[in-house]
């Protein structure tokens, strides 16, 4: 009778620790995520990391377009500078006239200081550069219109601003002239529509 009663306990025994064993099976590995384990506790396949130095999917925000007119002004303010250090290239304006066939209009200050002996050749010397700089544009225009204004002295020996130069020249003109080749003496007298009006101190 002992010996039947020990036989049973021993089996009892071999039985839970079979048991013991296929519940270890169904542990998940160390380490794994048990949200990506396996059946059999393998760890599941994991998404590639982003690149670092990917370059954005995202479409690049487009810069405004430039205003065409202020392009202009910024390549004649640079062939002024380059043809007369002196001159005051930032009071230099450019306006488009549509009423008047697109005409152009370039004002420019070309001296502050009526006893400027200087300032005669140079605001021949700056119309020159104005042209040759106007006529490698591909803007539409129909004419240039060239002011330039300076201090003189009026009738009463008093200073004041006044325009000493206002000469229009057509597209035409512009077109067919090389203005590299073109004397100080000669560019004011060029205009194909009417003399240009020179003050009398820039004559």
């Amino acid at each position: 009778m002992v010996t039947r009663l020990r036989s049973a306990v021993v089996l009892a025994t071999a039985v839970l620790s079979l048991a013991g064993c296929a519940s270890e099976g169904d542990r998940p590995v160390a380490g794994a995520d048990p949200a990506k384990a396996g059946p059999q506790g393998e760890v599941g396949p994991r998404s590639a990391a982003p690149d670092s130095g990917a370059v954005p999917t995202g479409t690049p925000t487009a810069s405004a377009p430039e205003d065409p007119l202020e392009a202009l002004r910024q390549r004649l303010v640079t062939a002024l500078r380059a043809a007369d250090p002196g001159a005051a290239a930032g009071t230099l304006t450019v306006e488009q006239r549509p009423a008047a066939e697109n005409q152009l209009v370039i004002t420019w200050t070309v001296n502050t200081d009526p006893s400027d002996t200087t300032a005669r050749a140079r605001v021949r010397l700056d119309a020159i550069a104005l042209l040759q700089a106007v006529k490698g544009v591909s803007m539409g225009y129909g004419t240039v219109l060239l002011i330039a204004t300076g201090a003189v002295l009026d009738k009463n020996g008093i200073e004041t601003e006044a325009k000493v130069v206002r000469a229009k020249y057509s597209r035409q003109l512009i077109a067919r002239t090389d203005f590299t080749k073109v004397s100080p003496e000669q560019v004011l007298a060029l205009p194909d529509d009417k003399p240009a009006d020179i003050h009398p101190a820039y004559r």
